[in-house]
């Protein structure tokens, strides 16, 4: 924000009313309401800002929604999550918020597995962008390997199997190009002679006949079990089987009949159908496009014998339409009735049943339906109830029910439990599938019965609906009893809804947990009874889980980006996507620690616009979509204006305003996607609420955007989209026009203003086919050049002297190029990498900097005293402005992290426009031109530059930075692991260049820092921040157990610092080498506390002396121990008291001795207590760690006495 003296406080509102580019008057005010600015998709600003680049000097957090492929536990420290996260690949403690590594700025991606591909022994983490495939060191997170440059024009899948069957796994890539392609489709590597000399099993060529689908569902079986598995490949019409050592073609699979093309898009199964030697192919084909017949969804039952080659089709059952659904989960297979033969479930809905779902059991061998369901969505099969056969659970109107086989009949097991529907994970064994590996939640513990995890959907769809979930409110472990599903304990995030349920074994308790990843890009690992364990970061602090914040590129298309808006208060931000729902916020007080105060927040709203609706009457409207509605509320306010249902379906994108002549309100325009790929275009109004029109489906290809304008002239707007030809429709009447003589496959349509002719042209951007610019009249004026694939990637409108140009991206690269709007010529391009600007991919290249993919290109009317700017994020972690007429490098922001399109607005209401704009590490940043810059060189007291400082506890650290000009005072501030401020207020003053800070209430191992910046009145300036800073805790906490009232253990705790948690497990008595059995855990909190575990032991235990073990956890890993033993009656009953001293301790808990029903405790630390022992081993705290003596052991013992 810029003090008020800066300059005039003018704003101008700039609506793009009809989309056209006319005259403005100088103000350098603008705002950015809709998708690419305005309707007519210009992504051009009308405003300015100064020259020189800004600064940073707000974020707001909108949290991540990773999944299976984004974040995975699996190395060798069970207590580290391995995330793709802000383009690098990162691996983190879930216990102290640590990053332990980080991969160099790679882009957005996933790992694929954590496996030995060597044979030496260590796991090397497999991971993948759409450009390369790596191999990553576990350790240090270094780049071992990457796949070749140019193998492969976009990355689908990477698969971790043994392919030649040497037993050492090897990496299979499979492509998923679309506009960007390269020299193969699939290829297999082996590391078998070491990570540098990768060997080339086989590799499949992109233009192989039958043509690869390029989706990225290879799947990888063995079907014969020879140990060399097989890979179907996936065509239109067919499907290949080949070998996985030498990719050599074992058969081809073709529906006798079929029409279409069944194969499209399609995975597969390998299974036992008929109990004969070998394994059947399970075909399973999600998916159903009305355009150009792909699918329709089903199930194809295939034979195939290696040693013939011959392959014969079983059968196939389908949803019966392009515009059907199918449930593609790994249950689908399961052995029903415990005969060892599996069944088959084709779960399906479609217009043929009326959108209602219905549910057949089929025989794996026929595919004939053994018994069929009407009225439910299958949701999974599991062993749920001790006995042969997998029961089928499914929802219904009436909620979720398990079904079991009985005699012949499959039966249901008691009622129906409302509103819950089951939650899906990854199956590690199964993550070479792709579509179908993914299976029924459900968690089993010695001792225990398995454990469904079921949840309340999230999303304003109703429960009927039963859709594919798309989030979780809640997660329950339910029990199955004769009485149906009983439901147990309950976990809520804190903050947004569950996006999927991942396996965390041991990761921070000795058991088997499961853990959630929520859209506040958190993960959350729970322990036995659904509580969260982990992300406590401050003492007394509630667990909060890890947060890994953004797993993708931010969304803009149909989810939108940042808004900015004017109401009568003055400049806002819409923020759409964050874990709390939409924010509206204002930005005045925000900075890198404080984020921006909501104005209001409206739960479920997503793909916003900002509307206008005329002066005197309900003011602008934030109008976007919540479930199967169109919604619209008050921007001043908030208040809920009205909501016009649309129907079963989904965004395609954001609102637009749609002006119809003589109405001072526009309509509201929503491209609504439905089943079958398709498009139903409708327009509402909010004055009142009503469905003005709706027009019938229309089928697209991969791609669609549509944008309006008045093209004509008439006064009203006209809505243009590319479905192969161009169409128009009429905003008023929803009339459609076709006009075959234009064409580009598909596009982005921009209404503006290119050539010296009286209004403005429609220009046909980011098509299959080169640009085209059509006349008023509706005919093609040019034809511009295609250099690359620009197709889905959208340009922006710049004015130069010369005249208008349009300056586009293309699609997964890193040119900017420049076409002159009256005739279409390339005038310029460059390549943006690195924070450099270069005339060619040759020279980035010999500068030796690594170029990334751009976004989406915005545009602004002025910088400074001069011309237009053009700004585009890249992969690359910079945000790029260029002179809009020269294209030379203006300035370039690093933000550290994938950055997406940019926004454009005054924001702060000072007169000129600011920057707002999204980077993949889940935040959208405020980049402005403040008067007081950041205070350079803040240093920590007693720390070399870019180290840590390891603090000891209770101990305060200072601080030190240089002088601010035109500061007066500075604040600084506490700063958690997460970037959020620890102390509220957030800031505390501070009179001259250095400061001491208290650390008290910090835990162990967490690194914190300290942001500072510079005060000047009512101004603030930007902030800068310290190196970490970590605790270091090196004393064990004391543990007591003693018996409780009944069969309880009361616990009891005392640190130096703050105590985490305890765990009581058990054994029988006499040996010390026995496996140690879960009885409880729970979460402490402070430095001393006290609990109590009511105990409940298996029926293995009575008439048995048993040994109590509780382990109690401080926030740096240290543990301390005590022992209780007792008897366990013939009925259960639990005897403390009557024993002898124990007499010599154990083994592994020296200095422990046990007498009577109580304990004596210890400080020993026990590297059995549980995953977060491992925190000692992080970064700043190696080798800080100081072994206990004997002495101080023993005293404290005697102390505690």
């Amino acid at each position: 924000m810029r003090p008020k003296a800066f300059g005039a406080l003018v704003f101008f509102t700039t609506l793009a009313t009809l989309g056209t580019l006319a005259a403005t008057p100088s103000e350098a005010s603008d705002f950015w309401t809709v998708a690419r600015h305005d309707a007519s998709r210009t992504g051009a600003s009308l405003g300015s800002f100064p020259a020189g680049a800004p600064l940073t000097l707000w974020r707001a957090y909108m949290g991540g929604r990773h999944i299976d492929g984004t974040a995975r536990f699996g190395l060798a420290d069970p207590a580290i999550v391995v995330a793709s996260t802000g383009g690098r690949f990162v691996a983190k403690h879930v216990v102290t918020q640590a990053v332990v590594w980080q991969s160099e700025l790679v882009g957005m991606g996933r790992i694929a597995d954590m496996a030995d591909v060597t044979g030496d022994g260590e796991a090397e983490v497999a991971a993948f962008t759409d450009e390369r495939a790596y191999l990553l060191s576990r350790s240090t997170g270094a780049i071992l390997w990457s796949s070749p440059a140019g193998a492969f024009g976009r990355i689908g899948a990477v698969r971790v199997v043994d392919m030649n069957g040497d037993s050492i796994k090897d990496i299979y890539i499979d492509d998923a190009s679309g506009a960007k392609t390269g020299a193969s489709s699939a290829a297999a590597y082996s590391f078998a002679a070491g990570i540098g000399a990768a060997e080339e099993l086989w590799s499949r060529p992109l233009n192989a006949s039958p043509p690869a689908i390029n989706a990225g569902t290879d799947s990888i079986l063995d079907l014969d079990g020879d140990g060399v598995p097989e890979v179907a490949l996936a065509s239109y019409d067919e499907m290949l089987v080949v070998r996985g050592d030498t990719g050599a073609v074992i058969s081809s699979l073709t529906v006798p009949g079929g029409a279409g093309h069944p194969f499209s898009q399609s995975g597969a199964i390998e299974v036992d159908l008929d109990n004969m030697p070998g394994k059947e192919l399970l075909v399973v084909q999600p998916n159903g496009q009305v355009g150009g017949s792909h699918g329709p969804p089903a199930l194809m039952a295939f034979k195939v014998n290696q040693a013939t080659s011959q392959a014969t089709h079983l059968w196939t059952r389908s949803s019966g339409s392009f515009e059907g659904e199918i449930v593609t989960a790994a249950d689908i297979a399961a052995d029903i009735d415990g005969d060892g033969v599996f069944e088959v479930v084709l779960s399906h809905r479609s217009p043929l049943t009326n959108g209602v779902w219905t549910t057949e059991v089929l025989a794996g061998a026929t595919g004939s339906t053994m018994h069929l369901l009407p009225g439910v969505r299958f949701e999974g099969a599991a062993y749920l109830d001790g006995n042969p056969g997998a029961e089928i659970v499914v929802a219904g109107a009436s909620g979720l029910a398990a079904h079991t086989k009985s005699g012949a009949a499959l039966q249901q097991v008691g009622a129906s439990l409302a509103g819950y529907r089951a939650l899906s994970v990854v199956d590690a064994g199964l993550r070479q599938r792709g579509e179908t590996q993914r299976r029924m939640a459900v968690v089993t513990r010695a001792g225990q019965p398995p454990q469904l995890v079921a949840g309340i959907p999230a999303g304003a769809e109703p429960y009927s609906d039963l859709g594919a979930a798309r989030g979780f409110l809640s997660a329950t472990s339910l029990s199955l009893g004769p009485g149906g599903f009983s439901a147990g304990d309950t976990y809520t995030p804190g903050t947004g809804t569950i996006t999927e349920a991942l396996r965390a074994d041991f990761s921070t308790r000795p058991y088997e947990q499961i853990a959630m990843a929520t859209t506040n890009g958190t993960i959350e690992v729970l322990d036995d009874t659904m509580k969260v364990t982990n992300g406590i970061l401050f003492l007394n602090a509630p667990p909060a889980g890890t947060r890994l914040g953004g797993a993708m590129q931010p969304a803009i298309g149909a989810q939108g980006g940042p808004l900015i808006g004017l109401d009568p208060e003055g400049p806002f931000v819409v923020l759409p996507g964050a874990p709390q729902g939409l924010i509206a916020a204002k930005v005045t007080n925000a900075s890198l620690v404080v984020a921006p105060h909501p104005k209001w927040i409206a739960a479920g709203l997503e793909s916003p616009s900002i509307i206008p609706v005329g002066a005197g009457m309900i003011g602008p409207l934030v109008v976007g979509i919540k479930g199967r509605e169109v919604a619209a509320h008050q921007a001043s306010s908030g208040q809920f204006v009205g909501a016009i249902e649309l129907g079963p379906g989904s965004a395609a994108g954001t609102p637009l305003p749609l002006f119809v002549s003589g109405q001072s309100a526009p309509l509201v325009g929503v491209d609504w996607r439905v089943e079958g790929v398709m498009i139903v275009q409708k327009a509402v109004s909010f004055l009142p609420n009503t469905l003005v029109w709706s027009a019938n489906p229309f089928a697209f290809g991969g791609f669609y955007a549509s944008g309006a304008g008045d093209l004509d002239g008439d006064g009203a707007s006209e809505w243009y989209f590319v479905g192969d030809i161009l169409y128009r429709r009429s905003a008023s009447t929803g009339q459609l026009d076709a006009f075959p003589g234009i064409s580009t496959g598909y596009s982005i349509p921009m209404v503006a203003d290119f050539t010296p002719s009286p209004g403005p042209e429609l220009l046909l951007q980011g098509g299959v086919t080169a640009p085209k610019l059509v006349t008023s009249s509706l005919v093609q004026a040019w034809e511009g050049p295609l250099p690359e694939q620009m197709n889905v990637m959208a340009g922006t409108r710049v004015a130069c002297a010369q005249g208008p140009r349009f300056v586009t991206p293309a699609v997964q690269s890193p040119f900017l190029r420049a076409i002159d709007g009256a005739t279409g010529a390339l005038v310029g391009e460059r390549v943006l990498a690195g924070g450099m600007v270069f005339n060619s991919a040759a020279a980035a290249a010999q500068a030796g900097v690594k170029a990334g993919t751009l976004s989406n290109a915005s545009s602004v009317a002025g910088v400074g005293q001069g011309g237009p700017a053009v700004l585009a994020g890249s992969s690359d972690g910079f945000l790029y402005a260029l002179d809009g007429c020269s294209l030379n490098l203006l300035w370039s922001k690093d933000l550290g992290a994938p950055v997406a399109e940019p926004a454009i607005g005054d924001v702060d209401n000072d007169g000129v426009v600011e920057v707002v704009v999204g980077a993949a590490d889940g935040y959208v940043y405020g980049l402005d031109w403040p008067l007081l810059t950041p205070p350079a060189n803040v240093a920590l007291g007693g720390a070399d530059p870019g180290e840590s400082l390891a603090a000891s506890v209770g101990e305060d650290v200072f601080v030190e930075w240089e002088p601010v000009p035109g500061a007066i005072e500075y604040e600084i501030a506490l700063v958690d692991p997460t970037g959020r401020a620890v102390w509220s207020p957030a800031y505390r003053s501070a009179k001259g260049e250095s400061v001491t800070v208290p650390l008290a209430g910090a835990l162990a191992g967490r690194p914190y820092r300290v942001a500072v910046r510079g005060r000047n009145g009512e101004t603030a300036g930007a902030e800068a921040f310290s190196q970490n800073i970590v605790v270091v805790d090196t004393e064990t906490p004391l543990a007591s157990a003693t018996a409780g009232e009944g069969a309880t253990i009361e616990v009891w705790g005392k640190d130096n610092l703050a105590l985490d948690h305890f765990v009581v497990r058990f054994r029988e008595a006499g040996d010390a080498t026995a496996p140690l059995m879960l009885a409880g855990d729970d979460l402490l909190s402070g430095s001393e506390a006290s609990a109590s575990l009511a105990l409940s032991l298996p029926d293995f235990v009575r008439g048995k002396s048993i040994e109590f073990v509780v382990d109690i956890i401080d926030s740096a890993g240290n543990a301390g121990r005590a022992t209780l033993p007792a008897v366990v009656g013939p009925n259960g009953e639990i005897d403390f008291g009557g024993f002898e001293a124990a007499g010599e301790p154990l083994d592994e808990n020296p200095g422990l001795a046990v007498r009577g029903g109580c304990s004596v405790t210890d400080r020993a630390r026990h590297t059995d207590a549980s995953a977060f022992l491992a925190i000692a081993a992080l970064g700043a705290l190696t080798g800080l760690r100081r072994q206990r003596q004997t002495t101080t052991r023993n005293a404290r013992r005697a102390q505690f006495r």
